[in-house]
């Protein structure tokens, strides 16, 4: 796989090493498939609000000459986990 450039956005720009974490996950990931990459993008997305239960979103869309892949998931604020 050639290098592409990761598209990463995110509504908050006070994190910026969430930014560059998700962009070495998805880099990591991508080293794993043999079909080209076109484009990468992630966004991330937090809701405001405390009562929701999972408010981190993080979503990814790749396009592997020519199938777009989507994946998209949610968690719980770390201080929330149980251990």
């Amino acid at each position: 796989m050639s290098e592409v450039q990761i598209q990463v956005r995110s509504r908050d720009d006070r994190y910026p090493r969430i930014c560059q974490y998700a962009r070495e996950k998805v880099a990591a990931a991508l080293r794993h498939t043999s079909e080209p990459v076109l484009y990468a993008r992630v966004w991330l997305d937090r809701a405001p609000d405390p009562a929701v239960a999972r408010p981190a979103e993080a979503g990814v869309e790749v396009d592997l000459n020519g199938t777009v892949v989507l994946a998209r998931g949610t968690a719980q604020p770390r201080w929330k986990r149980s251990t």
